[in-house]
């Protein structure tokens, strides 16, 4: 059994003894483009637990792979990288620039407007080919966890 952290809860690069304690680190979700996220109040604390809808903010792929995926080699951790997109071949273009991580595909984000499964289709064909088009470089190997289902309307996030 491996101890890694979720997608986006931990950012190595701050805290990088958190990083290196864990057996693999996984990086915040990178989609091609850079995106802000969504306006704050962007995270809120229940009696059970944390809700989160940061709405995929990062960077994007070309900053990403250019500043930031070095800056995590250093710490010689494992290296999951959680990749989005919002259809199949920004999945795959993101995918075939990465050498020596794990991917991850982020196929189902209910926090965005333009959720990854409106592109993926969500138990469809396309979404199912994303694993196997997304992992075509030897030294990479793909994971996508099961498809979160969308929240329900009536269901209030940080954001509602």
């Amino acid at each position: 059994m491996l101890l890694l952290n979720a997608s986006g809860c931990l950012d190595a690069l701050t805290a990088p003894d958190v990083a290196t304690s864990l057996d693999a680190f996984v990086t915040k979700t990178v989609t091609p483009e850079p995106r802000a996220g969504n306006a704050p109040v962007r995270i809120a604390e229940t009696e059970f637990g944390m809700l989160n809808a940061i709405g995929l903010a990062n960077p994007g792929r070309e900053v990403f792979l250019a500043e930031t995926l070095p800056q995590l080699r250093t710490l010689n951790v494992p290296l999951w990288v959680s990749v989005g997109g919002f259809a199949a071949h920004e999945y795959a273009e993101t995918c075939a620039r990465l050498d020596n991580v794990t991917i991850e595909l982020n196929l189902s984000c209910p926090n965005v407007d333009e959720a990854p499964e409106s592109a993926a289709g969500s138990g469809s064909r396309r979404c199912r080919s994303c694993p196997r088009r997304s992992s075509s470089r030897r030294r990479c190997s793909a994971f996508a966890p099961p498809s979160t289902p969308r929240r329900p309307s009536s269901c209030r996030t940080p954001r509602s």
